[in-house]
């Protein structure tokens, strides 16, 4: 951990207000920067708005306090990601695959966009950790068919032959 002292230096923010920054660095402070006293920045308090003196608040905590905070912001991530992962798996395998109807394991089971053209991303490239992350992945997988790993493959094996038919 780097220990900076602090210097107020004006610097413009995108929408004209101001942030404090590190002189030594010559940029704004970013998370886990230390402080002469020990305190530990965390953030900028965007949301509540500007300060009588013109800057953003400051977000910064003691060590043990610091630490705290990420290890339960990890523990909180692993929280959402384990549910959205236990929901996921439920949908997959709530009817198996959708073509030959002989696969239920989640693991062997995929999700087929009907319409390719439809497709705003792969449903397990959508990121897991946050709540906004589960509602991304209903609105995608709404556009899927749960098919197993065999059935997917000759799906694609056949789309890319029409595909070479019709010269695409």
């Amino acid at each position: 951990m780097t220990v900076y002292m602090i210097v107020v230096v004006p610097m413009p923010h995108k929408r004209g207000v101001m942030k404090r920054i590190n002189e030594e660095a010559n940029r704004p402070f970013k998370s886990g920067d230390v402080r002469q006293d020990g305190y530990i920045f965390k953030s900028y308090k965007l949301t509540l708005g500007i300060k009588k003196d013109g800057y953003y608040g400051e977000a910064w905590y003691k060590p043990m306090s610091y630490q705290n905070l990420v290890d339960n912001n990890k523990k909180r991530k692993a929280r959402i990601y384990n549910y959205i992962t236990r929901f996921l798996n439920k949908w997959k395998t709530k009817n198996g695959c959708y073509i030959c109807q002989q696969e239920f394991r989640s693991t062997s089971l995929q999700f087929h966009h009907i319409d390719r053209q439809n497709k705003s991303g792969n449903v397990s490239e959508i990121w897991r950790t946050s709540w906004a992350g589960i509602v991304n992945l209903k609105k995608e997988i709404r556009k899927c068919k749960v098919v197993c790993y065999n059935c997917h493959t000759l799906i694609n094996i056949r789309d890319s032959k029409k595909c070479q038919t019709f010269g695409h």
